[in-house]
């Protein structure tokens, strides 16, 4: 879980910023800003995370990979992050993990509140945003956008991408609730290639937007939620030698209902009835995918120490047959010691994409299977001192069968027979009296399939941070990311080389001028490291950036 205050001082703008400081998350970003992102969740494919808000599941496009380089974090009251299979409540293609983004409803204003803020930076960055709540009894109104522009560092390298968030709440009598969801984002992002092979003409723009209206009902024992959601995924690429307009378009229907048998047992059931329609211009592909589903989840408290939780979900695909799948896990708390032991086990299930299936070169004598995987995980949390120091550490291992990759010479789609993600992560908060607070992360990894290690999942990463504050109004943090031991493929042969380690720091600074001004400062990039996290494509060198926060 983390907490909109969270993501404010450390200045995060965009998804990208939040989920790197978590213990088993790797995001690999092709360049500068803007440019391509991938997340692998404890060494699982890019597509095997997906992305929620409030809920409704992101559009995650023609290669089922949410374009993670274009979500700004403006609008959100959190972040909260399920590792490991979570096909259960959320359906398909979650065996890494979910991401879902939650908003603040206006009822938690109080009455009208406004907030803007404006940014510049190196590389001839400007940024700004705005925040507008306002409740009455009975209905309430939360409005934020945001929007960026910067050069970034190399020729034909520019950015720009504006993001607006919309929610209505209105109360129809004191049981039912009527919700409105609404989510734009829109980015023009120039393709200055690799450094061995620069483009100088190419550009593409992304269009998303999500349309989603709902229901709440709410008795003693009783609570239903139902919605419907619109959504549409186009990116059109701009080239010399083609042009190209990739459109996905989905509707959603959803309904889960909780039941609070007694005080100790919650049972959950749902249902979800999801369409999608894929159509890729320059390969002149049409198709359609349809998905029912059925889950059964229930929550039992057995005793002061002990709770369990399991569930049963059965989908029917237009494209990969029926799967059922399930998971189970129990959390066990030692008394009056503060240390939690847990456990999980869960399947997941992840028919192919539309990418996938478009270029699956030789489909008609090996057509694509779906990807199928069991997960466990087993660990501890000891909280100490008062609270002050908290510990997790987390054994994971992913066993995934039928895994699907790409061949980057001719873009064939293809099935790995077998494939394997292990580790351990570890994570120590420590509050240092009032005024400090420590953190470090440490998460190690293996990722293998038949053909050798996966690339780009290093096999050692840190995270680690420290946040002072100088004084009741003035604070400054300071963390770090180190990468160490990864495989990558060189962009001119694609043949599998060693990539480089590094390691990269931020620094950041947050003054409260008055209780409604606030000045803040941040260097990316701060000892000016050069590194490739994806092999021929530098990321940015130490940037500095200056904002201001007004609040009223």
């Amino acid at each position: 879980y983390v907490s909109s205050k969270e993501m404010e001082f450390w200045q995060d703008t965009q998804l990208t910023d939040v989920l790197e400081r978590e213990a088993g998350m790797t995001v690999i970003q092709s360049g500068a800003k803007g440019t391509l992102t991938s997340l692998f969740t404890r060494g699982t494919n890019s597509d095997h995370t997906a992305f929620f808000i409030d809920g409704r599941r992101l559009n995650s496009g023609f290669g089922n990979q949410f374009d993670l380089e274009n979500l700004q974090v403006s609008g959100l009251q959190s972040v909260q992050v399920l590792k490991g299979a979570a096909s259960v409540q959320y359906g398909s293609s979650n065996i890494g993990g979910v991401i879902d983004l939650r908003t603040r409803s206006g009822f938690e204003s109080d009455g009208l509140e406004v907030s803007v803020q404006g940014e510049v930076g190196s590389n001839n960055s400007f940024s700004g945003g705005f925040g507008l709540s306002y409740a009455e009894d009975n209905w309430a109104l939360r409005v934020s956008g945001s929007g960026l522009t910067t050069e970034n560092e190399r020729a034909n390298d520019d950015y720009e991408a504006v993001h607006q968030l919309h929610r209505v709440d209105y109360r129809v009598s004191e049981s039912l609730q009527f919700e409105w969801l609404s989510l734009f984002t829109k980015s023009d992002k120039e393709l200055p290639g690799n450094r061995f092979a620069p483009t100088l003409q190419d550009e593409q723009e992304n269009t998303s937007w999500l349309l989603s209206p709902g229901l709440r009902y709410s008795a003693d024992a009783f609570e239903l939620h139902t919605f419907y959601s619109r959504s549409s995924n186009k990116l059109e690429i701009d080239q010399p030698a083609l042009d190209n307009e990739i459109v996905v378009e989905s509707d959603e229907l959803n309904l889960q209902a909780d039941f609070e048998v007694s005080d100790a047992l919650l049972l959950t059931s749902g249902f979800l009835y999801r369409n999608d329609e894929a159509d890729n211009e320059s390969l002149g592909y049409h198709n359609h995918f349809e998905q029912f589903g059925l889950f059964g989840q229930a929550l039992w408290q057995v005793t002061e120490m002990l709770e369990l939780r399991g569930g049963l979900r059965w989908d029917a695909f237009s494209d990969a047959g029926e799967k059922t799948t399930g998971s189970i896990e129990a959390v066990y708390s030692v008394s009056d010691s503060g240390l939690s032991l847990f456990a999980k086990l869960g399947t997941a299930y992840a028919p192919p994409s539309a990418s996938d299936i478009a270029y699956d070169v030789d489909s008609k004598t090996t057509p694509l299977q779906p990807e199928d995987s069991v997960s466990y995980e087993a660990g501890l949390r000891q909280v100490a001192l008062e609270g002050a120091l908290s510990t997790t550490l987390v054994a994971f291992r992913n066993e995934i069968d039928e895994m699907l990759a790409y061949n980057p010479l001719n873009f064939d789609a293809y099935n790995v027979a077998k494939a394997k993600t292990q580790g351990v992560e570890f994570q120590c908060d420590y509050a240092f009296g009032q005024k400090t607070d420590l953190h470090f992360g440490y998460t190690y990894l293996e990722a293998v399939d038949s053909d050798g290690r996966l690339t780009r999942r290093p096999r050692h990463s840190v995270n680690i941070s420290a946040r002072h504050r100088l004084a009741e109004n003035l604070s400054l943090g300071i963390s770090g990311l180190a990468s160490i031991d990864r495989m990558d493929i060189d962009p001119v042969t694609y043949a599998t080389i060693k990539g480089k380690d590094y390691f990269v720091a931020n620094l950041v600074a947050d003054w409260d001028v008055t209780p409604q001004w606030s000045l803040y400062a941040r260097v990316e990039n701060l000892f000016d490291k050069y590194h490739e996290p994806v092999a021929g494509y530098p990321a940015l060198g130490r940037a500095g950036y200056l904002g201001a926060r007004y609040r009223f």
